[in-house]
């Protein structure tokens, strides 16, 4: 517009041109010459002469805008122009005259002060001041210079026609608003304007001035076509709800701003005034159009959302309206996953069909249900069907710690639902009645402040409602009752049982209402006042003093204390039935037991079922009556060898039961009972294995023969968060290893009886190596023993204890302290689970890693029982099949000293290395176990004076 300042300023003709002769003339004749018309003495005679003199019709080599020399003259002297010229000349030529060319001009004519008055300003009586310009004297003297055919200001518009001045105002309105009109229309393809007439302008304009302005117009009416478009193609098939979310809040502004601009806002009376509005209509549409070049037709909601936060964090730097404008938009557009929110965490009813483990592959935005594969470090596969948080389809925006306790909450109260229907956290109604703050954005510290306060008042609410029904108040009944008896008063019947006159008195109220205009919505919503708060004040208003949080902060504080508050109290319900009603502790104790052999009645009844060779066998015998004494399965005093399923039953039949009975004597009774089981049918089963170890299982000499056997355990369904498949996995191989140091305990024991008191009663000479063997085989097996079981596995167990004697104090106080350290999640309990098995598993050569120095262990173990065999056999067999024994013996020995330098080194190297935070913990590491570093204990073991390393 720089343009048109200077050419209207200077060219303008002012209201007088219509009393002057020789411009109507010039006006209604542009090709009449200059001084061919009417000469009079009058005020526009002077200054159109003083134009001629200052700017030629033909253009001189100074150019148009040459400065204008003057000369002092008499006032009443009337010289020709050649004159004026001439003597000009002269006065350039004279050197010797210097005159100041401004200072001695005429003397302005001091007018008398004249009288005015209120009434004759508002009658416009007063004489208008004479112009001393061109630029005073109108559009019409410009339009008439525009049109001159020797164009004297070389702007090229003598052929340009004149339109009317409002049709073009009207025109360009449309073309910004992306319409048609009669001066601009769209081509064939709908997709480009182009003007009705090749060139055209408006009184007192150029052309070149009018095409920067249309320019405008058209760039910002194809945005909105652009963004009308994006609306369209929201609403196709199988649309995202996000997406739907914000085409309908760009909908919204673009009807605010076409109602704006074509009904609200008057006709422009100056082409200014129209630019102004453009440029305001365009400060409203760039951050959409910005936003929907970055929207894919393959995004999906999670995108959409994290591409609407970004542009939205890039319009704090622009104007304040356009500013609450984005923001409000991601308000709109987050609708539908804030929905989703509430109803996941429980603050709102849920919509359509509750998502349950059942069913398989189903997806709710960042929620599915999926059947998980868990691979241990042997390759072993292990399904699991649960809740999953699919991080890829949660938005950016939200942090990973808050979308972790987001689904740990959600998955939690489904646990309370499923499993405790009649829990007050079960019932949503309730949650609902005691108005818990709405989750929505906050964008400034007030509104924080606010919904942090709001949410502890909540909190307190929700506490007091949760003790009551543990304490057994009626409350949450009196609260049923009474949202039963307010869903029972629903609208009574309008119009049966009513009188004619009534009747007829609602139908005539109902048709005056059906009259009425209907009411603009839009003139009560937040966003549509946003916008026409931009379009009135345009870019006057772009300060904002407030301080607001950092766009980086505000998904945390907007979502964090709702999402906290949720997650404190549905998980510390959820822990404290776990440990009140399914007795958590108990199941993890009966896998102390079991499992790890942690009870001496199981391990002595364990170990004489199956090793020892005086009990009655099992076996069944054709025309062999059985004694009906204890029966075992004599492994190593018999001949066939796997067992059949029928003898594991006879053999181990009350093996656990009575173990269980006996370390837990209040739950003998319930056990005696027919048809009790043991928590979690535990009970003796066999193992799933591969052709190659079936193969191993089938010699009874070899230290793979009860590989079969295990220890099966169903694990509740309310219990699944804790235990898990791949932690029962774990159990397994934990208790496949101590099966097989519990068997050769038993060897060793029998070998050093054996050994000993048979050459002491038959006076049998022993010779060194056989003695050394037996001793030091005992020493070695005895030491691995009580190292597995004392340390490796005693130690963690103890400090996993202490932290769930811990968890149960902190969730005794935290049910009327809110300020009380928060307990742990269930999924907090399940990871320190894990842990306990990590540092066991580490203690006992079972990772992945350590498996060198596991079979280091197991040579010495077949070592051992290889000598073994040959001892039994020596007074029956032949001994030419077996190597001699101080060739067995040196082996052994060779394979004990590889074994301690190995482990020597290993705990050497652990004390050395930091400690991984990761896959150990600091309750373990402060307990002296979770790494490698434990093995020093087994050294002092077997060889504390440094026997075998000399």
């Amino acid at each position: 517009m720089a343009g048109e300042g200077n050419e209207t300023n200077l060219f303008a003709v002012p209201d007088f041109c219509q009393k002057s002769t020789w411009l109507r003339d010039l006006a209604t004749n542009p090709e009449a010459d200059f001084f061919s018309l009417h000469k009079s003495d009058d005020a526009a005679t002077k200054v159109i002469r003083s134009f001629a003199a200052v700017v030629p019709i033909v253009a001189e080599p100074n150019g148009l805008f040459s400065a204008p020399i003057f000369e002092t003259c008499d006032p009443g002297e009337q010289d020709s122009p050649v004159d004026e010229a001439s003597t000009t000349s002269e006065s350039l030529v004279d050197s010797t005259v210097e005159a100041d060319t401004w200072m001695d001009l005429d003397e302005p004519v001091v007018k008398p002060p004249a009288h005015r008055t209120w009434d004759a300003f508002e009658a416009r009586t007063t004489a208008p001041p004479e112009p001393l310009f061109l630029s005073e004297a109108g559009a019409s003297t410009y339009d008439a210079l525009l049109s001159w055919p020797t164009d004297p200001l070389n702007l090229k518009n003598t052929d340009v026609p004149v339109v009317q001045t409002k049709a073009y105002l009207s025109s360009l309105i449309s073309l910004a608003l992306g319409q048609q009109s009669l001066l601009f229309v769209r081509n064939n393809s709908g997709k480009k304007f182009r003007p009705a007439l090749p060139k055209f302008r408006i009184s007192g304009y150029s052309r070149e001035v009018l095409a920067g302005v249309e320019e405008e117009c058209l760039t910002c009416g194809m945005r909105i076509l652009d963004l009308r478009s994006f609306i369209q193609k929201s609403y196709a098939d199988e649309a995202s709800p996000c997406r739907v979310a914000l085409a309908s809040a760009v909908s919204l502004i673009l009807q605010v701003v076409h109602e704006y601009v074509t009904v609200d806002k008057a006709q422009p009376q100056s082409l200014l005034q129209l630019q102004t509005s453009v440029a305001s209509l365009a400060a409203i549409v760039k951050p959409l159009v910005k936003l929907n070049g970055q929207l894919r037709p393959d995004m999906g909601d999670h995108s959409v959302l994290s591409a609407v936060f970004h542009h939205a964090s890039l319009a704090d730097a622009d104007s304040r309206y356009v500013r609450e404008m984005m923001r409000e938009v991601l308000q709109r557009a987050s609708t539908p996953w804030i929905e989703f929110l509430q109803e996941w965490i429980g603050t709102s009813a849920e919509k359509g069909i509750p998502l349950t483990k059942s069913d398989v592959g189903a997806r709710k935005w960042f929620v599915k249900v999926d059947a998980e594969i868990y691979v241990d470090d042997f390759g072993r596969q292990i399904e699991d069907i649960d809740f999953r948080l699919d991080r890829s389809r949660m938005p950016a925006f939200i942090p990973d710690d808050v979308a972790q306790s987001i689904f740990e909450t959600g998955k939690n109260l489904r646990f309370i639902k499923s499993h405790h229907p009649e829990h007050i956290l079960a019932d949503t109604q309730l949650t609902l009645s005691q108005k818990p703050p709405e989750i929505r954005w906050r964008f400034d510290w007030n509104a924080i402040a606010r919904v942090e306060r709001r949410v502890k008042e909540f909190t307190d609410m929700k506490t007091i409602a949760v003790n009551d029904f543990r304490r057994g108040t009626a409350s949450k009944m009196d609260c049923t009752s009474h949202d039963s008896s307010q869903r029972t008063q629903v609208h009574n019947l309008t119009y049966f049982g009513v009188d004619e006159q009534e009747m007829e008195n609602r139908i005539q109220a109902s048709m005056r209402r059906l009259q009425e205009p209907l009411r603009d919505e839009t003139t009560r919503d937040s966003l549509s006042t946003i916008v026409r708060h931009q379009l009135d004040q345009g870019f006057s208003d772009s300060s904002d003093s407030s301080l607001t949080p950092h766009w980086s902060l505000l998904p945390l504080l907007s979502f964090g204390p709702m999402v906290s508050a949720q997650a404190r109290s549905i998980n510390q319900e959820h822990m404290r039935l776990l440990f009140v009603k399914h007795d958590l502790l108990g199941h993890l104790r009966l896998y102390r037991d079991f499992h790890m052999l942690g009870s001496g009645l199981f391990c002595a009844r364990l170990s004489q079922a199956l090793f020892n060779p005086d009990l009655e066998s099992a076996e069944r015998q054709a025309g062999v009556a059985r004694q009906g004494g204890v029966m075992g399965l004599r492994l190593g005093g018999r001949n066939t060898w796997p067992p059949a399923s029928s003898e594991l039953r006879l053999a181990l039949m009350g093996i656990l039961s009575d173990a269980y009975s006996d370390s837990r004597p209040e739950s003998s009774n319930k056990l005696s009972r027919d048809g009790e089981k043991l928590p979690g049918d535990l009970s003796f089963a066999v193992r799933d294995l591969s052709e190659e170890e079936i193969k191993k299982c089938m010699d009874p000499d070899s230290l793979e023969a009860l590989d079969f056997l295990c220890l099966q355990y169903t694990t509740p369904p309310a219990l699944s968060s804790v235990i898990t498949p791949v932690i029962l996995l774990q159990y397994d191989r934990i208790f496949r290893l101590l099966l097989r140091v519990l068997r050769m305990k038993y060897v060793v024991d029998e070998l050093f009886r054996h050994t000993l008191w048979t050459s002491r009663l038959y006076g049998y000479e022993l010779s060194d190596d056989e003695y050394r063997f037996a001793r030091e085989a005992r020493v070695v097996v005895s030491s691995v023993m009580g190292y597995f079981l004392d340390t490796a596995m005693t130690l963690p167990w103890q400090a996993f204890e202490r932290r769930l004697d811990q968890i149960q104090e902190a969730l005794a106080r935290s049910s009327n302290d809110t300020f009380t350290k928060q307990p742990p999640s269930p999924l907090q309990m399940q990871q320190l689970h894990s842990k306990l098995l990590y540092a066991v598993m580490s203690g006992l050569f079972l990772r992945k890693r350590q498996q060198p120095i596991l079979n280091l262990l197991e040579d010495i173990f077949n070592g051992i029982l290889e000598y073994a065999t040959a001892t039994k056999a020596s007074e029956s067999a032949d001994q030419s099949v077996f190597r001699p024994t101080s060739e067995m013996y040196h082996e052994f020995k060779q394979k004990v000293q590889v074994f301690i330098t190995v482990c020597r080194s290993l705990s050497e190297k652990a004390k050395s290395e930091p400690r991984d935070k990761d896959n150990g913990d600091a309750l373990f590491h402060s307990a002296g176990v979770g790494d490698e570093s434990i093995v020093a204990q087994l050294l002092s073991k077997l060889d504390l004076d440094n026997y075998y390393v000399k």
